[in-house]
C-alpha cells in the first residue's frame, strides 16, 4: 500500500519552508530588540533617534549599494559551478566598494538637505567613519546572504544573522559603560563592528569553495545588469519602509524618531508574516503552477488569521510593551496601532509582487510600482508634517490601502483560477 508523501502536498512546503524563515527572523528580530532596549535604556533618546536614523540610512543604502547582485547570484551559482567562488568574492567586492562610495556620498550630500544628521557629517568623525564602513560590510551582508541561499548553504546565513546579532549586542552592553550614552556613537560603533565580525565569520567559511576559474569582466558586467533589473523592482516595494525614519529625523524630530523606531520595529514582527508567505509562494508557485490557486488561497487566509492576531495583541497591549523601552515610548502607543493596520494591505501587496514575478511581468508594473513608492513617501511625508510620527503613520498607511485595493482584483482572481504565464 503506498502512502502519499510530503512533495506531493505544496501546502506542506509552504507552511513548512515559511516556518523557517519566520523562525529566522524571530531569532534576529529577537536579539535585535533586545539590542533596542539596552540601547533605550542606557542612551538618551535623542541618542537612540540618531542611531536608529543612521542605521535606517545604512540599511537603505547598502540594499541599494548591494546592486541586486544578491538575487541574481541565487539564479546565477547554481549555472556556474566552477565559477562560484570568483563570482561569490567579486560580488562581495564590488557591492563593498559601492558601499562605501555611498555612505561617502550621503555624508557629503546630507548637510545640505537636513541638519537632522548633523552629528553624523559634522564634528562625529568617528561616527562619520563608522556611518560609512557600516554602509559597505552591510552591503557585503546583503549579497553575502543571497549567495549562500544560492550556494545552498542556508544555515551559513541564518548562522552569520545569529553571529550579527549576538556580537552587536554584546558590543553595545560594552559600549554602554565606556562611551558617552548622550551620544549615537555607542550604538552605530556595535551594530557595525558586529555586523564586520559576522562577515568575516561568513567569508571564512566561503573560503572553502574550489577555485577552479575565475569570472571575465563581460560575464561580471552581465552579473551586474541582471542585480540592477532584480534590485529596481525590490526597491519599489521597499524604499517607502525604510525611508521612513529618515523622514521622522528630518521633518519631526530626533527624539521623535526613537518612539517611531521601536514602533516600526514591533509592527514588523507582523510584516514578516505575509512576506515570508509569499517568498516561498513565488519559489513553489513557479515550479507548480497546476496548484497555484490552492497555495495563495492557503498563503492568503493563513497571513490574514495570524496578523489579525498580532495585531490585535499589539493593539490592546500597546501601552506596556511600549513602556519596555520607558516610559516615555509608551506615548507613541497610537503610533504603532496604526501601524498594525499596515500589515493587512501589505497582505495583497506581498501577493501581488509575487505573483508578478510568478507570471514574468515584472518589467511591466515596474513603472506602476515606482509611482506607488513615491505616493507612499509623499504621503507619509506630509502626515509627518501635519500631525507627527502618528500622522506619518496613517498618510503611509492610506496610500498602501489604497494600492491594496487596486491590486486586489487581481490577487482575487488568481485565488479561482489557474494563472498563466501571461498577465490575465
Amino acid at each position: 500500500m503506498r502512502h502519499a508523501s510530503l512533495p506531493a502536498m505544496p501546502g506542506a512546503n509552504i507552511i513548512m519552508n515559511a516556518g523557517s524563515l519566520v523562525a529566522t527572523f524571530a531569532v534576529t528580530s529577537g536579539l535585535g530588540m533586545a539590542y533596542w532596549l539596552v540601547g533605550a535604556h542606557y542612551f538618551s533618546r535623542e541618542a537612540v533617534g540618531l542611531a536608529a536614523a543612521a542605521i535606517s540610512a545604512m540599511t537603505l543604502l547598502s540594499t541599494i549599494a548591494s546592486l541586486g547582485l544578491g538575487t541574481a547570484l541565487i539564479g546565477e551559482l547554481a549555472k556556474n559551478v566552477p565559477l562560484r567562488r570568483s563570482i561569490t568574492f567579486r560580488s562581495l567586492a564590488s557591492a563593498t566598494l559601492t558601499g562605501a562610495i555611498f555612505g561617502i556620498a550621503f555624508l557629503i550630500v546630507t548637510p545640505y538637505v537636513t541638519s537632522g544628521f548633523h552629528e553624523l557629517s559634522g564634528d562625529g568623525a568617528i561616527t562619520a567613519v563608522a556611518f560609512c564602513a557600516g554602509v559597505a560590510v552591510m552591503a557585503a551582508g546583503v549579497v553575502f546572504d543571497g549567495a549562500s541561499i544560492g550556494l545552498l548553504k542556508g544555515g551559513l546565513q541564518l548562522a552569520r544573522n545569529a553571529i550579527f546579532a549576538i556580537a552587536k549586542l554584546t558590543l553595545l552592553a560594552l559600549g554602554a559603560y565606556v562611551l558617552s550614552r548622550k551620544t549615537a556613537d555607542g550604538l552605530i560603533i556595535a551594530w557595525v563592528v558586529g555586523c564586520l565580525i559576522s562577515l568575516v565569520f561568513g567569508i571564512a567559511r566561503l573560503r572553502s569553495l574550489p577555485a577552479d576559474g575565475s569570472i571575465g569582466r563581460r560575464d561580471h558586467a552581465r552579473l551586474l545588469r541582471i542585480g540592477v533589473t532584480h534590485q529596481t523592482y525590490n526597491m519599489a516595494y521597499s524604499v517607502s519602509s525604510l525611508v521612513l525614519p529618515i523622514i521622522v529625523v528630518t521633518v519631526v524630530s530626533v527624539q521623535a524618531n526613537a518612539d517611531f523606531y521601536v514602533c516600526f520595529m514591533l509592527a514588523s514582527a507582523l510584516f514578516i508574516v505575509p512576506n515570508a508567505l509569499v517568498t516561498v509562494l513565488f519559489a513553489v508557485g513557479t515550479q507548480e503552477k497546476g496548484e497555484l490557486a490552492a497555495s495563495i488561497r492557503l498563503t492568503l487566509v493563513s497571513s490574514a488569521l495570524i496578523c489579525t492576531f498580532g495585531a490585535a495583541v499589539l493593539a490592546v497591549f500597546a501601552h506596556p510593551i511600549l513602556g519596555l523601552f520607558g516610559r516615555q515610548y509608551s506615548e507613541s502607543a497610537g503610533a504603532l496601532r496604526v501601524l498594525t493596520l499596515v500589515t493587512f494591505p501589505l497582505i495583497i501587496k506581498n501577493h501581488f509582487l509575487s505573483l508578478t514575478r510568478i507570471r514574468g511581468t515584472v518589467q511591466r508594473w515596474l513603472v506602476p510600482a515606482w509611482i506607488g513608492a513615491v505616493c507612499e513617501t509623499t504621503a507619509a511625508y506630509t502626515g509627518a508634517r501635519i500631525h507627527g510620527i502618528e500622522g506619518l503613520c496613517w498618510g503611509w498607511l492610506i496610500v498602501v490601502a489604497i494600492e491594496a485595493l487596486l491590486m486586489s482584483p487581481s490577487v482575487i482572481k488568481s485565488t479561482q483560477v489557474t494563472v498563466s504565464p501571461e498577465i490575465q
